[in-house]
């Protein structure tokens, strides 16, 4: 089998080849795999190393086929997309997924000088079963002494490394040699220390009045702030606020008293030629003279409503601004949860500066002076990270709506990498990959503001390894980093894992640095509770020192005994074991005071369940009244329960917070509990809390389900051995197990049985297989476990029944016993499944369905032609049709006492009794679902049936002839000319049809080729519809009479004889732009709209007085029939390739033919009858009365294939 790959080129940035050699190797012309029209074209990137990657592409897009002059076409680039590959990490030689990270962050400037002080703390780290270690950023700090300001970006922190970057390599390699961590820290991209050096030499790096012009009103504004602030004294102000009286003073005196320095002047001479024309020349106050009054007064006016707008975004802004400052000052200086900084001095001014001001020296004495004021980061209420806060389109930091980072200042990085230089051979070349060096992996924030493709240069440049290190990544394009909720796995029960997009990998923390601890969010003893929970969920988690110390309040690094250090080791290595072998499936419950978590794993079914008492204030002593835990189908091992009692009196706090020495833990005990109780019976674990469980106390237990207890693992038991037990059955014995409308399941089984009908969701379309897939398809990809399917399955097993026993049956009869072993497979397997929990059958009947539907489609497509089982989706979907449309019916045979499989017209209307085979369909649909797959004996089998049964040449009747004189019959019977009255002529033969119109007469016009004949009374062929309603006084008359030369057996005459050059003509139409008007998403209008008759949407109930319409009598007068595209695409591919000169330019007509299937592609796979349908109303919408699944509609789109696998580009330049 050919691929469908396109060839990968490897080339560098430069677009030169990058591979060993110098030079890649192309196929050869016209065989590349994107001029192959029956192919789905596949593009293969390798990437070989974890990140973030972003993908575009560049195209000229598909002119319109009457455009000649596609060489002014411009380039078209697609969205930029992003994907993100997870890092492999490895700790110890073995490989350490993201989930299984436990992740323990310090503060890295107090964890003391290494490597005394820092081997004490790594190794009371390691032993709670923590396995990386978070650091704040090592480098040497600014004169704030905040980790995340840096002084210096190429310097080691001197105080904890005095060995510098040797100190560092040893650190790591001891982290993982010595005590299982691996290390992760922070790198900063978007503010440095407001004292570091090179500001000095470089202040265009920040935003200042020259880089950030916008600025200098909020600069001015800032400046003025710092001078109130310091003439607080002399103004009579406090200087200490105690109360908010005193803040209010303070700001009734901050009073605006500045004039408008954006005020414009006016040209004198124009001004006064203005004047002069509005209200004369002015010559003094002689009353002749213009009135000086009256001008001022209405210039004043005008003027008043031109500031208008200016005003109102004055006002807005000065109001938010004062809100600002007085919520912010009140704030810092008087709320209880503020840091209250006391006397207004200058060391801590009214309100803290919004701009480092650079010193004044000989380094900064060659600036422009104005340029030395760089503003400082900081961050906004629900802002958008990625938008900059300090760029031209943002009034934040005039409205003073910055929190802002008074040590730390905004890094300017512009939009390109041309507009600051400097920062990116500092942050770029140089500090990100130097950062690798230190660490098994970053975790890169501090990045808002700087431009998103930066960023994906920064990414790419961290990636590259160092030295002789190899780097594995955990970016910020990896990891999020939440607090204090469940996150990361899908819900348990998950219908079927299929790949589908997926959230960014999370880093879940009980407890960040800047999250208050639960002594002061919430109670205390929340601590237990709070950790067990988080080590349930599918991420990596972390914690900081001083959680499980149970430390009073938020603070920088402790250390100490006690707390909750023992069970977070078990809780540490529990959630390792779930990361590593994959419990991906997680139940999550919320019952008053309780949360209960039960992760699985998928295919296992082992797992772990948490009982979690949560501790709030008001909560008290008591268990809470928790209601029993019913675990169906499922075995459980109590692990253990614990309690965790904690001192939270005056007195505790006091002592561990004056204790100068120590950082130390509240005084607590974590203690057993024996208040469990486990049952098991009726094939159920029921678990119950006792007496003692109080809040704070947590119980933890392993699961499994016995019925998954499969020698083979079930999964792969219902999943394997289906392509054996499918694989002798024929396209028949298929239509049976795919397919059978309501209609046909009724009449093959005398009327017993029907299709499945769902409570909440109706039946089926089909009563095989294909119908459960329509309706699980979409429950798979979406995983909605709430469908009324999955209801349906966890209430009971009829529908295991229904399966079996409509294979079982059938299977008994003549012709069908080959659908014993299917019918034995899945018995089989719904065995197996049969004994699972209720809640879990949704997913495994989905396995099951999914492996038997699979299994039919691709025998299916094996006994198929080769065009078909090599090529695309859609074409296979269409050869489908074919198993879909073709089987035994009782009541309808091509042969009166023959039962042989026939081809339905369309599912579900044309399926049994008369209604199914009709000779117009089935010879239309014939090259294209029979012919078009490779199923020639059924294409002989119908073409031999038919030619039986009518006369006058219409249908052969020559039964034991051969085909060809068959053909030659019908043929020549046409061409010689015929008149005759239809047999049994009246009412009984068409009780709509008026007397005049069962008369036939039809001949050969020899100067066109074209037959004629038919009259104003006949519907002559299918494509009419004859009146019916009396009371809009249509019936009997024709919708469409065929009186003369019917279109389609003018088309279908070409299509068989292949002998006339007349249909040439229609090679402008086809190029012409009219076409567009009769052509819909799927299908071709059957008049054209500015035709005075044209009525594009049939409802064939409707019973009114509008003659056009009544009855249906509208069927061929617009609505879109889908049967004509096949033709018409036809047409268009053959004379668009003779017109075409080049190779290039013939697969560029294949590319006008694939623009022109979409909305037939979009059709078929968004039914749940898997076809398409007979037609549609105007610009494709849904037509309730056409067959939703027609042979033809399908049949004559496998003719486009059929007749593209002809073609052969590299040859038709010829």
């Amino acid at each position: 089998m050919a691929s469908n790959e396109v060839y990968l080129l490897p080339l560098k940035d430069d677009g030169s080849p990058d591979v060993s050699g110098g030079y890649i190797y192309l196929t050869p012309k016209g065989t590349e795999p994107i001029t192959i029209f029956n192919r789905t074209i596949e593009i293969s990137i390798p990437i070989h190393s974890a990140g973030a990657f972003a993908f575009y592409t560049t195209y000229k897009a598909l002119p319109d086929l009457d455009d000649t002059n596609t060489a002014l076409i411009e380039t078209t680039k697609s969205p930029v997309y992003y994907i993100d590959v997870a890092p492999t990490l490895k700790l110890e030689g073995r490989q350490l997924p993201l989930p299984a990270l436990s992740v323990f962050s310090v503060i890295s400037k107090f964890m003391g000088k290494y490597p005394k002080d820092w081997e004490k703390h790594l190794r009371g780290i390691s032993e709670r079963g923590y396995n990386m270690v978070h650091f704040t950023p090592l480098q040497k700090r600014g004169e704030s002494n905040s980790p995340y300001s840096i002084y210096d970006q190429l310097a080691w922190d001197p105080a904890c490394f005095p060995n510098g970057e040797k100190d560092i390599k040893k650190l790591i390699k001891s982290m993982e040699a010595d005590y299982g961590l691996l290390g992760l820290t922070d790198v900063v991209w978007n503010h440095t220390a407001n004292n570091s050096a090179w500001l000095q030499e470089h202040p265009e790096v920040g935003y200042n009045v020259s880089t950030a012009p916008w600025l200098r009103s909020a600069l001015e504004l800032d400046t003025k702030l710092l001078e109130f602030s310091q003439d607080l004294a002399n103004q009579g102000l406090p200087t200490t606020l105690n109360s908010v009286d005193d803040l209010v003073k303070v700001m009734a005196g901050r009073q605006d008293r500045s004039h408008c320095k954006t005020s414009r002047k006016v040209d004198p001479e124009v001004g006064a030629a203005l004047l002069t024309a509005l209200f004369g020349r002015f010559e003094g106050d002689d009353s002749n003279s213009a009135d000086r009054a009256e001008a001022r007064s209405r210039l004043t006016n005008i003027l008043d409503e031109v500031n208008l707008p200016y005003y109102k975004e004055y006002d807005v802004d000065v109001a938010e601004i004062l809100d600002q400052l007085f919520n912010r000052t009140k704030y810092v200086r008087l709320d209880d949860n503020g840091p209250k900084l006391g006397p207004i001095d200058e060391k801590n001014p009214l309100i803290e500066s919004y701009f480092t001001r650079l010193p004044k020296n000989s380094t900064t004495s060659k600036h422009n002076q104005e340029d030395l004021a760089l503003a400082n980061n900081g961050w906004i209420w629900a802002a958008n990270a990625l938008i900059d806060n300090a760029g031209p389109k943002s009034r934040a930091y005039l409205r003073r709506e910055v929190i802002v980072w008074g040590d730390c200042v905004k890094l300017r990085y512009g939009e390109s990498r041309e507009d600051s230089p400097f920062l990116l051979g500092l942050y770029g070349k140089i500090y990100t990959s130097y950062g690798h060096v230190l660490a098994h992996s970053s975790e890169k924030q501090c990045r808002h503001g700087v431009p998103e493709k930066l960023v994906v240069w920064f990414i790419a440049m961290a990636g590259r390894p160092i030295g002789s290190f190899e780097v594995d990544e955990v970016s910020g394009a990896d990891q999020k980093i939440p607090n204090g909720k469940t996150n990361g796995s899908t819900p348990a029960k998950e219908i079927i894992r299929t790949i589908r997009y997926t959230p960014v990998h999370a880093l879940f923390m009980d407890c960040t640095h800047d999250n208050e601890v639960p002594a002061q969010k919430r109670d205390a003893r929340d601590t237990l509770p709070n950790a067990a929970l988080v080590a349930m969920c599918s991420s990596a988690i972390g914690s900081v020192m001083g959680y499980d110390e149970i430390y009073p309040k938020l603070f920088k690094i402790g250390a100490g005994e006690g707390g909750i250090g023992g069970i977070k080791k078990l809780l540490n290595q529990i959630h390792s074991i779930m990361g590593k072998d994959g419990y991906a499936e997680t139940y999550i419950h919320h019952e008053d005071q309780y949360i209960t978590v039960h992760r699985v794993h998928p295919e296992s079914r082992k797992g772990y369940f948490l009982i979690a008492h949560t501790a709030f204030p008001g909560y008290g002593n008591g268990n809470g009244g928790f209601n029993p835990v019913h675990l169906g189908g499922t075995k459980a091992s109590h692990i253990g329960s614990w309690m965790l009692e904690v001192d939270t009196s005056d007195e505790a706090k006091k002592a561990v917070l004056d204790d100068k020495k120590y950082l130390r833990g509240l005084p607590s005990k974590v203690s057993n509990l024996p208040g469990i109780r486990m049952e098991y019976k009726d094939g159920e674990t029921t678990i119950s809390v006792r007496d003692k469980f109080p809040p704070g106390s947590i119980a933890l237990f392993e699961t499994w389900i016995p019925a998954a207890e499969h020698a083979t693992g079930l999964d792969t038991f219902v999943t394997s051995g289906a392509r054996a037990a499918f694989s002798e059955l024929d396209l028949v014995d298929l239509n049976f197990v795919l397919y059978k409308c309501e209609a046909e399941e009724l009449d093959s089984s005398g009327g017993k049985d029907g299709v499945y009908d769902i409570p909440g969701h109706g039946k089926l379309v089909y009563a095989g297989l294909q119908g459960w897939w329509s309706v699980l398809k979409n429950i798979i990809k979406e995983n909605n476990l709430g469908h009324p399917m999955c209801n349906h399955l966890r209430e009971g097993q009829w529908a295991l029944d229904y399966i079996i026993g409509r294979l079982e049956r059938v299977s008994n009869q003549a012709g069908y016993e080959r659908l014993q072993k299917p019918a034995t497979w899945l018995k089989e397997r719904f065995d197996a499944i049969r004994k699972m929990p209720s809640f879990l059958l949704p997913r495994y009947f989905g396995l099951v369905i999914r492996t038997a539907y699979r299994a039919a489609w691709e025998r299916s497509l094996g006994l198929m032609n080769k065009n078909v089982r090599e090529g695309q989706w859609f074409l296979q979907d269409l050869a489908m049709v074919s198993v879909q449309q073709t089987g035994y019916v009782k009541s309808a045979s091509l042969y009166p006492k023959k039962a042989v499989p026939s081809l339905a017209a369309g599912l579900p209307h044309f399926a049994v009794e008369w209604a199914r085979c009709w000779g117009r369909d089935v010879f239309i649909s014939a090259r294209g679902l029979f012919l078009g797959t490779g199923r020639y004996d059924e294409a002989k089998e119908h073409i031999l049936a038919f030619s039986s049964v009518l006369k006058h040449g219409m249908i052969p009747n020559l039964l034991g002839s051969v085909l060809e004189d068959i053909i030659q019959e019908s043929l020549q019977r046409h061409a010689s000319g015929m008149s005759f009255r239809e047999a049994n002529a009246g009412p009984n033969l068409d009780m709509q049809m008026s007397s005049n119109g069962f008369n036939i007469d039809i001949k050969v016009d020899w100067t066109t080729g074209f037959i004629f004949g038919g009259n104003q009374d006949n519907c002559g062929t299918w494509m009419d519809k004859m009146g019916e309603s009396e009371r809009a006084k249509s019936k009997g008359v024709p919708g469409t009479p065929r009186d003369g030369s019917a279109i389609e057996i003018t088309g279908l005459l070409y299509s068989t004889l292949r002998w006339t050059s007349l249909t040439m003509l229609m090679r402008s139409m086809l190029c012409s732009s009219r076409i567009r008007y009769f052509r819909g998403p799927t299908g071709m209008a059957t008049l054209d709209p500015a035709d005075l008759n044209y009525r594009p949407y049939y409802i064939n109930s409707e019973d009114s007085e509008d003659f056009a319409t009544s009855k249906g009598r509208n069927y061929h007068q617009g609505p879109e029939w889908l049967w004509p595209t096949g033709f018409f695409l036809r047409a268009l591919l053959k004379f668009d390739l003779k017109r075409r000169k080049t190779p290039a330019a013939k697969t560029e007509a294949f590319q006008q033919i694939t623009r022109r299937l979409a909305g037939c592609k979009e059709a078929i796979v968004n039914t749940d009858w898997a076809g398409l349908t007979e037609l549609t109303n105007k610009d494709g919408s849904y037509c309730a009365d056409s067959s939703p699944t027609q042979a033809w509609s399908a049949g004559c789109l496998i003719d486009l294939y059929h007749d593209a696998a002809q073609y052969d580009v590299s040859q038709l330049s010829e």
